[in-house]
C-alpha cells in the first residue's frame, strides 16, 4: 500500500476551517476579512480563495502578533491592522475577525477587544482553535456566527411578495464551481415562479441575509456547507427546510424542481419545461449523430471524487442521462445524513475517513477510468501509474485552464456536462485508441 493514504490526499485536496470561514464572509459583497495571527496562516487561508476574487487581498488583512503577543496578547496587532484599514477609508457592511488556531491558545477575549474599538460598521469574530474539520466546517459555522449577531434575528417579516420566496443555503463562490451554478440556480427558480431571497456567503449583501427570515422555504444545496444554517433557521424563524440535492442533467433539474414544488408548490411554468425540453432534444441529437461518427459513449469505470451531496448527485446524472458505464464509483470527500437521500446510481460509494482501506484496494486495482474530481485526485493516480481521463469539477485544476463562468448544474450545465464528456472520449478514442490515459 502507497504511504499516502486517501484521507490525507483530501486533506491536502481541502483546507482548514480559517480559510472556509474567511471564505463565507468574502462572499458577502462589501465585506472584509482580518486573520488575526501570523501571515503564514493569512497567505495560506488567501491563497485558496483568491482564485475567484484577483481584488481579494483589499478586503482579507492579517494581523501578524509577534513572539509578544503569547505575553502581552494580540490587543495591539488588531488595533494597527484595522487602524489602517480606517485610515484607507474602507467601511465594510461588516467586518469579520477570526483569531487563528495558534492565536487562539493565547486567550484573548476577541469579542471584548473589538467593542473596545467602537467602529463604525458591524463587527463578528469568531476564535478558530477548536473548530476541527475543513473548509465546509469553517463556513458553516461562520454563516452561524453571523445569525447569531443579526439584530433581532434574521426572520423577523419585512414584506411578503407575490411569488413563493426561496433562499438557497450552502452555496459558495470559492466552493467548487459555486457562481456559475448559483446564477443558474437562481435563473431557473425565477422562472420557475420564485422569488430568490438571499443566497449567503454567495453574492448576497448583508441586508438580504438580515431578511432570511422572510422565506418561505430554505433550499439546502451542499449539505455539509448549508444543513447547520439550514436547522438553524428553522427553529429560529419557523421557516422549513428541504434537501434537494444539486441539479445535474435535465432530468436531474426537474426532479430538484420537483422536490422544491411539494414542499412550496407555484404555477405551471411552461417557458421553463420547454427551455428543459429543448435542452434534451439537443444533447440527444448532438448524442446520436455522434454515436454514428465514434461510437456509443461508454467508460469503463467512472470515478466521481467530490464532497457528498455533489458527487451522488451526479453521479445519478452522469449514469442515468449521459453515459454508460461497467462500474460507477463515488468517492465522497465527507460523509452525508442519506445516501438515498440524493439517489443510488453509483455501483459503489466509499467514503473518505470511514473507507480509506477499501478506497484503496479499489484504485490499486482500477485502470482506464474517467475521473470526475480536481488535480488533487488526478495527481493521486498519476502516482499509482493508472491510465485515466480527468474533468475538473472543482479547483486546484492544474492540468487545464478554467477561466469560464459556465456551469456545471442546471440546465445550461447539461450541454457543458455532456461537451465534456464527449470531448474526453473522442480524443481519448484518437491518441490513445480506446485506453485511458492523461
Amino acid at each position: 500500500m502507497p504511504d499516502t493514504v486517501f484521507s490525507q490526499m483530501c486533506d491536502r485536496g481541502d483546507t482548514c476551517a480559517l480559510a472556509g470561514a474567511a471564505a463565507f464572509f468574502c462572499g458577502i459583497p462589501g465585506a472584509e476579512v482580518v486573520a488575526n495571527g501570523p501571515y503564514w496562516c493569512y497567505f495560506y487561508a488567501i491563497r485558496q480563495v483568491e482564485g475567484f476574487r484577483y481584488d481579494l487581498s483589499d478586503r482579507f488583512l492579517g494581523s501578524q502578533p509577534d513572539n509578544e503577543a503569547i505575553v502581552y496578547g494580540t490587543e495591539k496587532f488588531l488595533r494597527e491592522t484595522i487602524g489602517r484599514l480606517v485610515d484607507a477609508g474602507h467601511h465594510p457592511s461588516v467586518l469579520f475577525v477570526e483569531n487563528s488556531c495558534s492565536i487562539s491558545l493565547i486567550g484573548d477575549d476577541l469579542e471584548g477587544i473589538l467593542r473596545s474599538f467602537r467602529l463604525p460598521f458591524p463587527v463578528v469574530t469568531m476564535d478558530s482553535g477548536g473548530i476541527r474539520g475543513g473548509f465546509a466546517e469553517g463556513w458553516s459555522k461562520a454563516f452561524l456566527r453571523l445569525l447569531d449577531k443579526l439584530p433581532d434575528g434574521a426572520g423577523e417579516t419585512q414584506g411578503k411578495t407575490e411569488r413563493p420566496v426561496v433562499n438557497l443555503i450552502g452555496l459558495s463562490e470559492y466552493y467548487q464551481n459555486g457562481e456559475a451554478d448559483r446564477k443558474e440556480l437562481v435563473r431557473i427558480l425565477e422562472k420557475a415562479g420564485y422569488t430568490v431571497g438571499a443566497v449567503p456567503g454567495a453574492g448576497s449583501p448583508l441586508e438580504a441575509v438580515r431578511r432570511l427570515g422572510d422565506a418561505d422555504l430554505n433550499i439546502v444545496c451542499h449539505e455539509e456547507l448549508g444543513l447547520p444554517a439550514a436547522r438553524a433557521l428553522e427553529k429560529r424563524c419557523g421557516t422549513p427546510f428541504v434537501k434537494a440535492g444539486l441539479p445535474y442533467g435535465v432530468e436531474g433539474t426537474k426532479r430538484w424542481l420537483r422536490v422544491i414544488e411539494d414542499k412550496l408548490p407555484v404555477p405551471a411554468h411552461p417557458e421553463l419545461d420547454r427551455e428543459l425540453d429543448e435542452m434534451q432534444a439537443l444533447v440527444t441529437l448532438a448524442t446520436n449523430n455522434l454515436q454514428m461518427e465514434w461510437a456509443q459513449l461508454r467508460f469503463p469505470s467512472i470515478v466521481i471524487a467530490a464532497p457528498g451531496s455533489q458527487a451522488l448527485c451526479l453521479a445519478a446524472a452522469i449514469r442515468n442521462e449521459m453515459a454508460d458505464t461497467d462500474v460507477l464509483t463515488v468517492l465522497c470527500r465527507n460523509p452525508v445524513e442519506d445516501e438515498a437521500c440524493y439517489g443510488t446510481a453509483a455501483d459503489r460509494v466509499l467514503v473518505a475517513g470511514r473507507d480509506d482501506e477499501a478506497i484503496h484496494a479499489f484504485l490499486e486495482g482500477a485502470d482506464r477510468l474517467l475521473l470526475f474530481g480536481s488535480s488533487v485526485e488526478s495527481l493521486f493516480l498519476h502516482r499509482l501509474g493508472r491510465h485515466y481521463q480527468v474533468i475538473d469539477i472543482a479547483k486546484p485544476a492544474r492540468d487545464e485552464v478554467l477561466l469560464h463562468d459556465v456551469p456545471w448544474m442546471g440546465i445550461r450545465g447539461t450541454a457543458h456536462l455532456v461537451q465534456e464528456l464527449w470531448n474526453r472520449f473522442i480524443a481519448d478514442l484518437r491518441n490513445h485508441g480506446g485506453v485511458y490515459r492523461h
